[in-house]
């Protein structure tokens, strides 16, 4: 009888176990969730970001990334990607000095995220990909010498736009060390009123590349908003609000067995950082509670 006790006590551990991992998603605030006209600094960010309990945060570009990483490092949280652009117009599309950020990045395993812009090459222009995949195969060349990861940042009307250009650049780099994220607001923003009924056929078809989600409020896409020239106001909510089912959003790629990063969006949010910070940690307790039961 006890060995039966004692396997069933096992069991119930190892299940709990599971659900722990599962559910237990690093959870980071991008850089506009921390930076403003009070917080400016990076020991008053990394400050307000350790007080909001979360596991870490992105960066906006490599201005104080050093100092950035020391603070992190004082309050044993991450930095968990840093945005940084790639330009397919200039001779050098990216930093001049990106080797000697990878340098700094290296002993933090943060994932770069690039956004990839062109005046000359409209958005989504497949045709153009021989010019952006040597590019972005450089770069992951680069990242792999000092042990990264690196990803593409889907953006409204930038070069790549949608989860589809994530997906195609991502499988034409050939790379283990380069994928994109699924970036919530410019989803909605390139799906509209199509972006409840194709996320789960989508998911699935980014999982292999899948290195990092974004997350916030949003609205349910209607033929309405999607005829306005400003959509953020919509698609850009604090995390809780608006009528999109972003619990389900987060439900998918748990499902399919993401266990990457999820990152905090608050860009055009005019709260109070620290108010609206603790409101979105609550709201992702109760997440995690609804993603264990």
């Amino acid at each position: 009888m006890r060995y039966i006790i004692l396997l069933i006590t096992c069991l119930c551990f190892y299940r709990t176990g599971i659900a722990q991992t599962t559910t237990d998603l690093p959870w980071f605030a991008f850089n506009n969730c921390i930076k403003d006209s009070t917080y400016q600094t990076p020991a008053q960010q990394v400050d307000l970001l350790s007080a909001a309990g979360f596991s870490g945060m992105e960066k906006n570009g490599p201005e104080m990334l050093a100092e950035t990483l020391d603070e992190l490092d004082r309050h044993n949280l991450r930095l968990y990607t840093i945005y940084l652009e790639v330009d397919l117009d200039d001779r050098q599309p990216y930093h001049g000095e990106m080797d000697r950020i990878f340098r700094l990045l290296r002993q933090h395993n943060t994932m770069p995220w690039f956004y990839v812009t062109s005046d000359r090459y409209p958005p989504s222009s497949e045709q153009y990909d021989s010019v952006a995949v040597p590019i972005l195969r450089e770069l992951a060349d680069m990242a792999h010498n000092h042990g990264l990861k690196i990803m593409v940042y889907p953006h409204h009307n930038f070069w790549v736009e949608s989860v589809e250009d994530g997906i195609r650049v991502s499988r034409k780099v050939k790379r283990r060390n380069f994928g994109f994220t699924f970036n919530l607001p410019h989803y909605l923003a390139e799906q509209g009123v199509e972006a409840e009924t194709r996320l789960k056929p989508l998911a699935e078809k980014a999982m292999p590349y899948l290195f990092a989600i974004s997350l916030n409020g949003a609205d349910r896409p209607t033929r309405e908003i999607m005829k306005k020239d400003y959509l953020w106001d919509h698609f850009i909510n604090p995390l809780g609000e608006g009528e999109f089912n972003t619990f389900n959003y987060l439900e998918t790629f748990v499902d399919m067995g993401f266990e990457g990063p999820v990152g905090l969006q608050c860009y055009g949010i005019e709260q109070d950082k620290k108010v609206y910070l603790e409101k979105s940690m609550q709201v992702w307790k109760e997440y995690q509670d609804m993603l264990d039961n």
